[in-house]
């Protein structure tokens, strides 16, 4: 008998946690961002400048009130290594790729149909790199099983606990293959 290869990536799994996958045109945000990205000398010179004087405690303090589920621990963390010219460069630096990269492309929603099994798609509220039109164009195109909303959380790193579990277990619901409908408020 013929028996079926597989391949390894035929047990692939793509967890796509506020995926940036369009220039959106319309966006305000990455607009100014992508010029910006343009020089990334130009704020990772600003970000070193104000890693020299502006003090820890009030980057903190900025950091916390910005990011509400970023808490007072992960905060120092972040605010010890922010500020610097070469995380400021490498942060832009991507940025003018991933512009360069998605700019003028469309979304190749043939294959994401076609992979719907495989990916796992999480959204959250006022996101201008996955917006709600994004999600709403996932679940419209059926390009997912796995679509989750979560209204408790934003994009950018797990840096509380509870984001952390609530990240967690999504992942584990999507990777155990439990649950397969789209959870609106799930998060």
């Amino acid at each position: 008998g013929t028996s079926r290869r597989t391949h390894p990536s035929d047990s692939c799994r793509i967890m796509a946690l506020m995926p940036y996958m369009q220039f959106d045109e319309d966006c305000k945000k990455q607009i100014s961002l992508e010029k910006l990205a343009r020089r990334p000398y130009v704020p990772a010179a600003v970000a070193g400048f104000l890693g020299l004087v502006v003090p820890k405690f009030l980057t903190v303090r900025l950091l916390t009130a910005f990011d509400k589920n970023l808490e007072r621990e992960s905060a120092g963390h972040v605010a010890d290594q922010l500020l610097s010219y070469t995380v400021g460069h490498n942060a832009f630096s991507l940025a003018q790729d991933e512009f360069r990269a998605l700019r003028g492309k469309e979304i190749d929603w043939g294959w994401l149909r076609g992979n719907k099994g495989r990916i796992g798609w999480v959204f959250c509220p006022g996101d201008h790199w996955a917006p709600k039109k994004l999600w709403e164009q996932v679940k419209g195109e059926g390009a997912g099983d796995f679509i989750r909303f979560c209204e408790d959380q934003f994009h950018g790193f797990c840096t509380s606990a509870r984001a952390s579990k609530g990240m967690a277990r999504l992942t584990e619901e999507f990777l155990g293959g439990g649950g397969g409908g789209d959870d609106d408020d799930d998060g």
